[in-house]
């Protein structure tokens, strides 16, 4: 479909940059035609631009799909880094877990030979390890939700306030905010996954 627009139109859409209808009146404004394509179509803009230049020389094709698929481009490279944060602080979670775990039952490692002569099972002192790591988990996770939340909230608010049809929706969604909340809860079974794998080892290699 195509509609030209008429001299007060593209005079409302210069408004909010031009300001007076007057000013707008008095200088030499484009004739504009509004183009709307069919999702499903496809349509080679190069030969269309060529086209319009033979009918009417000077005429100006101006194809969102340039712009906007930059900022979608950007967005995806966002979305990306994003998971690799997660991914770098997981990773440095699991490490300093592996640290304080390894620190843990070397001050303990008088206890741990005792438990062991009344006959405790590995599996029992790593419980300790890994429920302890679990609670610091969850508490560090909390905090740290706790932190971001305002921050999250007020990107969110920013985003519903973009009126613009051409760039999609990029508010939190409920699910956006589920996934948010689990974080806490994921780092702490990380946590405790961890410590648990790390005290196996270490009693394993213990005489």
């Amino acid at each position: 479909a195509a509609r030209p627009l008429d001299q007060r139109q593209v005079a409302e859409l210069l408004g909010p940059w031009l300001g007076s209808a007057e000013l707008i009146a008095d200088l030499p404004v484009p004739r504009l035609v509004d183009v709307s394509i069919i999702p499903e179509a496809t349509v080679n803009m190069d030969s269309l631009s060529a086209r319009l230049t033979e009918v009417a020389p000077g005429t100006s094709l101006d194809d969102h799909q340039v712009w906007l698929s930059k900022l979608v481009r950007l967005g995806h490279g966002l979305e990306l880094l994003g998971m690799a944060v997660v991914v770098v602080v997981g990773m440095a979670t699991a490490a300093t877990v592996v640290y304080a775990t390894r620190t843990g039952l070397a001050v303990h490692r008088s206890v741990i030979e005792v438990l062991h002569l009344i006959g405790a099972q590995d599996d029992y002192i790593a419980r300790q390890f890994a429920y302890r790591s679990l609670m610091l988990g969850l508490r560090g996770g909390l905090i740290g939700l706790g932190m971001a939340a305002p921050i999250l909230g007020g990107i969110n608010w920013l985003a519903t306030r973009i009126d613009d049809r051409m760039i999609p929706d990029v508010s939190l969604g409920f699910l956006h905010w589920v996934a948010l909340g689990s974080l806490p809860v994921a780092a702490g079974y990380l946590a405790m996954a961890t410590a648990r794998i790390t005290v196996h080892r270490a009693l394993a290699r213990m005489p």
